[in-house]
């Protein structure tokens, strides 16, 4: 049973509970926390930035849980992926990644970003 939660409410703030949150009109996402798997920081932070949250809450829960550029290459082998420097940025992929005509991939200045960025494309639509 998970002692930790958090919820995506629709005004975009990220709101952590003890116990599950009931599902209703104003919550547009349910994450367990799990700490003793570092993956479940990853995911809550990059898919409730990705749906809109509060970028200030989002940053203080990244600086917290230490979602750093050197966590995240952690982070990304675990669950499949990739990042890599493009140019001046992070690139995220999947493993599969052939090239952008026929492969999603996201962007950004940090591993953080670029792994939002690709998120986007998938969660949000």
């Amino acid at each position: 049973m998970q002692a930790h939660w958090y919820y995506l409410h629709t005004n975009g703030e990220l709101i952590h509970k003890r116990s599950r949150p009931d599902e209703g009109d104003f919550v547009r996402k349910i994450w367990p926390l799990n700490l003793q798997e570092r993956e479940s920081p990853w995911i809550i932070c990059i898919e409730a930035a990705s749906l809109g949250a509060n970028p200030e809450r989002i940053a203080h829960l990244v600086e917290h849980w230490k979602l750093t550029d050197e966590d995240a290459q952690v982070f990304v082998d675990r669950v499949g992926m990739n990042l890599r420097m493009d140019g001046n940025q992070w690139m995220a992929a999947a493993d599969d990644f052939e090239d952008l005509v026929v492969s999603q991939a996201g962007f950004g200045d940090t591993c953080f970003d670029a792994l939002v960025d690709y998120a986007k494309q998938g969660l949000a639509a």
